[in-house]
């Protein structure tokens, strides 16, 4: 990563640049310390973002310090990002918005229905809307060629699952201009609490040609945040992007046939070709006949454990989104669920696809080969639950990715 500061420049709030710098290296100053009043403008404690203080405020003067005329968001969810482009914005003239999700609701409210980036509507509507398009329910593959923007400034922070980001990045590439500044969000979720697989961005920024900048590290953290900048090197070496798609998939998209009909416009037969051996090759792995990969992932998972222990020895722990996919892919497969669902928030959930939740027992020592099965998502959460149940005598099993991996005893 460049990180070639003016080391005289101090000034927090520093003024615009007299000109737009051709390169990404060149910026005097960190971009998370350039017009942080600007910033402080929202009071970002009122919505619901996914990324910190100092990822919200690496964007902001990003886009202070370069004035895009036309901003693209890919991935959405509740708006919290987009109400941080959106105030970035507000005074660069003819600066523009377009923000894409693939999702109508927003997939971290599974109780209620919340539409996509309901916070830029309803927390702050005195925010420039006149200059914000959102499109919700397509693929960004369903929609550059009819939008016809070339951009100069981009987020992508979708699925964090390969190849979905590269994917996105594929299908935006030829409406970038050269120069254009491209940021990618979650490059370190899968080391940060987040699933195993979620090494998505890591993946396409480890591939992709381009000078690359990240905020400054702290303490030796690893950033999760990083941008880089288009130029003719990132056109050049795309192909290491399409070769990155061999790499096994961590989730299949069924906008295959509109991706693949957006890449034919703009990359080579050859480059095509990598990419028809990459989805052919995932959808056999992810995929038998009809099954979906959360029903084969499900399928491998329930094996596992029916050939180790028995029923009345098996507790599932957690009763969030995870289980309940795991829950619907069993339905899918005809595979009949009758376990115990432990969760602390039992009371308040009641029960989950038709099966009660009860309170955990974190008290009583077992003796012989119980096991608890942690359905949830989050590593520093599965590693207190591992913890405790591991300390009463149960073999605890974690689902990391499509495999089932043993912590615990044997």
């Amino acid at each position: 990563m460049h990180n070639n500061y003016d080391t005289e420049v101090t000034k927090q709030d520093a003024p615009y640049p007299t000109r737009r710098y051709d390169m990404l290296s060149e910026l005097p100053i960190k971009p998370e310390e350039y017009e942080v009043s600007h910033y402080e403008k929202v009071d970002y404690s009122l919505l619901h973002s996914e990324m910190d203080i100092i990822e919200l405020r690496f964007i902001n003067g990003l886009i202070r310090y370069f004035k895009p005329q036309n901003v693209i968001e890919i991935g959405v969810s509740r708006g919290g990002g987009t109400v941080n482009l959106l105030n970035a914005i507000s005074d660069i003239p003819n600066s523009k918005l377009i923000s894409i999700d693939r999702a109508e609701n927003s997939f971290r409210d599974k109780d209620t229905i919340v539409p996509i980036g309901i916070d830029a509507v309803t927390v702050f509507p005195d925010l420039p809307d006149n200059r914000w398009q959102l499109i919700t329910g397509k693929d960004p593959s369903e929609v550059m060629e009819s939008l016809a923007i070339r951009y100069d400034f981009a987020i992508i922070d979708t699925a964090h699952l390969h190849p979905i980001e590269s994917l996105n990045f594929l299908c935006l590439l030829p409406y970038l201009e050269d120069g254009a500044i491209v940021v990618l969000h979650d490059v370190a979720l899968h080391l940060k609490g987040g699933t195993f697989r979620s090494y998505a961005t890591r993946v396409l920024i480890s591939a992709v040609a381009g000078q690359k900048l990240t905020h400054a590290v702290i303490d030796g953290d690893i950033p999760n945040i990083v941008s880089f900048q288009i130029n003719s090197d990132t056109r050049k070496y795309i192909d290491n992007v399409f070769d990155s798609l061999l790499l096994p998939w961590g989730m299949y998209t069924r906008d295959v046939g509109t991706i693949r009909e957006l890449l034919k416009k703009h990359y080579t037969s050859s480059q095509i070709q990598k990419y028809d051996v990459a989805v052919s090759l995932n959808r056999t792995w992810t995929a038998s006949g009809n099954t979906t990969y959360k029903e084969e992932q499900a399928r491998r998972m329930w094996s596992v454990i029916m050939q180790r222990h028995r029923k009345n020895e098996v507790i599932f722990y957690g009763a969030g989104t995870n289980m309940r996919s795991f829950l619907s892919a069993l339905n899918e497969l005809s595979i009949s669920f009758d376990f115990t669902i432990w969760d602390r928030d039992a009371q308040r959930i009641g029960d989950i696809n038709g099966h009660d939740v009860c309170n955990p027992d974190f008290e009583t020592k077992v003796t012989g080969d119980y096991c608890v099965v942690v359905t949830l998502l989050k590593n520093d959460i599965i590693r207190i639950i591992k913890s405790q149940f591991e300390s009463l005598g149960y073999t605890v099993f974690c689902e990391i990715g499509e495999f089932l991996i043993s912590h615990g005893h044997d």
